[in-house]
């Protein structure tokens, strides 16, 4: 693969089809913050740090912290009791921990990139780790897959819950998803992303609880990412997408017009996974905003723990935009920004933040909430879908607006391609210009990436149902779908 459709691939990674954040040089769990070390009562794999609420001999001002910090310590709590009803018994435990080969699986190491095209370090040690769980029991020979999830948590625990055993137990489950395999973990798809997302909110409660050090002055190492987010150049990859609009030759003006005016929306940014630099700097300028995004995921928990809220027709896509005052473009931008971006929000701008010494409790709590939106959206598109023309295929609504379904489960794909559409209707694009702009984008994605993203052909060696996705045209037409109703309610 050259380094330019790797490059490519990286970067468009974020609006399209990311696998998740960065874990490279992560601090450790213990001593970030004041911590108690005691172990928790429901595990033995090692200790969890749990923050402290700020004493009394703190400085005026860091006391807004502690709300925050009793409700990280509250979440990673209900997590960790989940996984702990998920776990083998001792002896069954201790049994896979002697039948792996644990020094050559690296299970619990850091690693120094997300990259996830199969060529890299973390495949490597990925995929090695996925074969030698999928085979461990009798059971697994059998076609199932009962103690997939189990075994997972077992090397998760006894790696101490390190970012990098985390971020790969998170993965494999992500990998088995995009594969059409998670069903042979013996229990219904959305009850297995279940136990991905807990894997990945630990992880970004290690990451918030990094960035309350950094702000309240306890940890004086400098922050994962530089921190010049608001500062950084154009990313040279502009000039990739701007060389692919002009030598398109079906491109009439007014549509190269709109193509270029999408790259600079979309505003790649040197040195950063993060897309939309320019409206993520205005949005900090609204609290409303922020405060929105952490009402919704209260929201999605919600729905969550009460089945009949997910059997609302599009009932997801009604609340945010009742809770967004009526203003569907604000409900659009908010999930774009703060939720389609993953945790790099949570990373890299609170990075940023810190170092101009700005970052506030109520910014981190639309971070972290918006990170784990992301995640909880497949759970529920999972549960509330409906049944589509054949048994196997589901048709998606809960997070669209009326007259709108998708047997596309990458709802975030027609909301960044709607915010898209909003801005390029703000700047004065017709219509018909602003959806084939972002058509063309994502065509010009799946071109690079067909086959890259997920390495199928080492699945396909291990699990013969293993099949490519066919579903980049459907991607295509998500995005061109989300671009047009963009368009529509911004002009």
């Amino acid at each position: 693969m050259s380094t330019c459709k790797l490059i490519a691939f990286t970067l468009l990674l974020a609006l399209i089809a990311a696998p998740s954040i960065a874990s490279a040089q992560a601090p450790s769990r213990a001593g970030n913050l004041t911590a108690s070390t005691q172990p928790l009562p429901h595990t033995d794999g090692g200790p969890i740090t749990k923050i402290e609420t700020p004493t009394a001999g703190e400085q005026p001002g860091e006391d807004r912290w502690s709300a925050l910090v009793e409700e990280f310590n509250a979440r990673e709590k209900t997590i960790l009791d989940t996984l702990s009803d998920a776990r083998l018994p001792t002896s069954e435990r201790v049994a896979l921990l002697e039948r792996l080969d644990l020094e050559r699986l690296d299970f619990c190491q850091d690693f120094e990139t997300m990259d996830s095209l199969g060529t890299t370090l973390f495949i490597s040690t990925a995929v090695p780790t996925w074969k030698a769980i999928w085979y461990s029991s009798k059971e697994n020979e059998q076609g199932n897959r009962p103690l997939f999830i189990p075994e997972l948590i077992t090397l998760v625990e006894h790696c101490n819950y390190s970012r990098g055993s985390l971020y790969r137990a998170a993965f494999l489950l992500e990998y088995m998803y995009w594969n059409r395999m998670i069903d042979r973990t013996g229990m219904e798809v959305a009850d297995a992303l279940k136990y991905r997302d807990h894997f990945y909110e630990l992880e970004f409660l290690e990451i918030a609880r990094d960035k309350i050090a950094w702000a309240r002055g306890l940890d004086h190492r400098p922050p994962r990412t530089s921190g010049n987010f608001f500062e950084a150049p154009e990313m040279s990859l502009a000039f990739f997408l701007k060389l692919f609009g002009n030598v398109t030759t079906s491109f009439p003006p007014r549509r190269r017009r709109a193509y270029m005016a999408m790259i600079e929306t979309i505003n790649l940014r040197k040195g950063s996974q993060l897309m939309f630099g320019h409206d993520i700097a205005t949005m900090l300028e609204r609290p409303e905003d922020l405060e929105l995004m952490s009402r919704y995921y209260a929201y999605l928990l919600k729905v969550e723990q009460q089945r009949k809220l997910q059997g609302v027709e599009h009932g997801g896509w009604h609340t945010l935009v009742k809770m967004a005052g009526g203003d569907r473009a604000r409900a659009v931008r908010v999930i774009t920004l703060l939720a389609s971006l993953r945790g790099w929000v949570l990373e890299e701008l609170s990075d940023a933040l810190i170092a101009k010494n700005k970052l506030t409790p109520e910014m981190l709590r639309a971070f972290y909430s918006g990170a784990n939106t992301y995640f909880i959206m497949h759970r529920i598109n999972e549960r509330s879908a409906k049944n589509g023309d054949d048994p196997y295929t589901l048709r998606y609504h809960f997070f669209h607006p009326p007259n709108f379904e998708s047997t596309d489960w990458k709802a975030y794909h027609w909301y960044a391609n709607a915010h898209l559409g909003c801005r390029l209707s703000q700047k004065g694009m017709d219509r018909r210009s602003a959806t084939l702009a972002t058509r063309r984008l994502a065509q010009a994605y799946e071109a690079l990436t067909l086959n890259l993203a997920i390495p199928t052909k080492r699945a396909m060696g291990e699990e013969p149902r293993a099949r490519a996705i066919i579903e980049g045209w459907e991607d295509v037409d998500m995005n061109a779908a989300g671009g047009n109703y963009g368009w529509k309610i911004c002009n």
